[in-house]
């Protein structure tokens, strides 16, 4: 087994994640790391609410 770091872009604002994952394949690396986040963003967006609202 091996750890990988794997920089997955979002496209989103140029927001990344950087995901450790730890196994003996990189292919395999990539594939849990674009996992993981689209679960990341999904319980991000999960949770989006308005915090203030003002006026001119």
């Amino acid at each position: 087994m091996s750890d990988f770091y794997v920089t997955v872009d979002t496209g989103i604002c140029g927001y990344s994640f950087v995901k450790l994952v730890n196994t003996s394949n990189e292919d395999k690396a990539k594939e849990i790391a674009l996992e993981e986040t689209e679960n990341d963003i999904r319980y991000m967006l999960s949770n989006l609410k308005v915090v203030n609202v003002t006026t001119e």
